[in-house]
């Protein structure tokens, strides 16, 4: 097998952390925003979760030598705010549509994280200065969140897309 391209792996890992920082920010938005019972105990239990996986990531970042731009995680800070733009007040009652596509929206990044933690196992375990990592066990984390999002993404569906008679 042939080394890790570190400077490939560096750009990756930050931006998967760049995305983290927009995850984060856009649980805040919503945990602000108190539109549904249980959302604001739900991002914070989730917001705990990403910034668990960044300090991993930052971790990762230490060992390859990289770091993310300021750009990347502007760029990230950004894409979010305009996210909430476009969604809407998500404590607007009636904005289910915003708010199952602000959990999609979580929902893809989870989903891409879990991917991350895959390609790192089956890439990075065999090299000795990666083994203090649990790329299965991280990867298991990123399920178990993305189980989570989704069944709160479902239900602002139903809600959204309810006929009414």
């Amino acid at each position: 097998m042939p080394p890790a391209d570190l400077s490939n792996l560096g750009e990756y890992l930050a931006d998967h952390f760049a995305g983290s920082v927009g995850a984060v920010a856009l649980l805040e938005d919503l945990g602000n925003s108190e539109a549904k019972p249980g959302m604001r105990e739900l991002c914070t239990h989730l917001k705990v979760e990403i910034q668990k996986d960044q300090a991993v990531l930052d971790r990762l970042m230490c060992l390859v030598g990289a770091k993310p731009s300021l750009a990347q995680r502007g760029g990230a800070w950004l894409l979010e705010k305009a996210t909430a733009l476009r969604l809407g007040s998500f404590g607007r009652p009636g904005n289910d549509l915003g708010l199952m596509e602000a959990f999609e929206l979580l929902a893809l990044g989870i989903e891409g994280k879990r991917l991350l933690w895959r390609a790192l196992g089956y890439t990075l375990a065999a090299e000795t200065r990666f083994q203090e990592f649990d790329f299965s066990g991280l990867a298991g984390r990123a399920a178990e969140q993305f189980s989570i999002v989704e069944k709160w993404r479902i239900e602002m569906a139903r809600s959204a897309f309810a006929v009414q008679d």
